[in-house]
């Protein structure tokens, strides 16, 4: 009776030894360039979270910026619909 390994196992396994060989490749990779492959993934990684951070807080003020804008933009499909029409409004 062979027991075959369950999928869970061997997903588990395949993933260990990727982050571990391949964390002992960069680090062979980073000995040998004397540290220029940390400096880049650091800086690399810098200017993502920056630009991440930048992208959230604009996206945050120009939400804000333009609500009154898209309220507008909303009422008059909304009166459209109805069949009205925007410059006869009170």
């Amino acid at each position: 009776m062979d027991k075959q390994p369950s999928k869970g196992r061997e997903t588990f396994l395949a993933i260990f030894l990727i982050i571990v060989f391949g964390g002992a490749f960069a680090l062979f990779l980073d000995l040998i360039s004397m540290g220029l492959l940390s400096a880049i993934v650091k800086i690399t990684l810098l200017i993502t979270v920056l630009g991440a951070l930048q992208y959230l807080i604009w996206g945050y003020w120009l939400t804000r910026e333009v609500a009154g804008e898209r309220e507008e933009l909303e009422l008059r499909e909304k009166m459209q619909a109805d069949g009205e029409s925007w410059e006869n409004r009170p």
